[in-house]
């Protein structure tokens, strides 16, 4: 259940579940949760401790700060803040939720106007639209890099052994000098650029790609 919708005082109003879960989250730590029953140590971001959902002898439940999740390396168990109460309590989701809400001070029944759920929903679709454009260009710049990299070492080693380049027989080594410098400023803006010019950088690493049928 995501939301429910009431109609009040000739309002339509919202309990959105999943904006209060956020909430939550944002407002209870993992590792304090976890350290009432667990004695932690630390290395870095990830706490160690001897878990509490089966015996052991040797600390095989970790928990990242970071990530906000445990994962008990012995056991198999693990996830976020709620499924440890759950998992702890014996509860439900629903009932882990209140537990938790009332640490934080958060209301489970909290009602908003629909219309300010609707444009709250829109923004969160148009930041998660955003969010997933960045992570697909991060994927892209980082193939892309791999192999701008690599015919940038090829021409370089090219450029060591020739001399004169109008003596050079091979259709492909001619191409790969020709194009030396403009693989060169690829390269350099895929490490330095924006966005906007990553992603150009890429395409013109396409288009160049496929004019010399270069890595097929």
């Amino acid at each position: 259940m995501k939301a429910v919708i009431y109609y009040l005082n000739n309002a339509l109003l919202i309990t959105d579940y999943t904006e209060i879960t956020r909430k939550i989250k944002e407002a209870i730590r993992i590792e304090d949760i976890i350290s009432e029953v667990v004695q932690l140590s630390w290395r870095g971001h990830v706490g160690w401790g001897l878990c509490c959902f089966h015996q052991e002898k040797t600390g095989s439940l970790t928990v990242d700060k970071e990530k906000q999740l445990f994962y008990c390396h012995g056991c198999h168990v693990g996830g976020d803040v709620y499924k440890f109460v759950m998992l702890r309590d014996k509860c439900s989701f629903r009932e882990a939720q209140a537990y938790l809400a009332e640490r934080a001070g958060i209301s489970v029944n909290e009602k908003v106007p629909i219309e300010a759920y609707r444009a709250r929903r829109k923004a969160e679709q148009e930041r998660q639209k955003k969010q997933d454009v960045e992570q697909a260009l991060a994927k892209l710049v980082k193939v892309t890099r791999l192999e701008v990299f690599a015919a940038e070492r090829w021409v370089y080693s090219i450029r060591k052994t020739i001399v004169d380049v109008e003596r050079l027989d091979s259709p492909v080594a001619q191409w790969a000098i020709k194009h030396g410098p403009h693989i060169e400023r690829i390269a350099d803006t895929l490490i330095g650029g924006d966005q906007t010019e990553q992603m150009q950088a890429c395409l013109a690493w396409e288009g160049l790609k496929n004019y010399g049928k270069l890595f097929r």
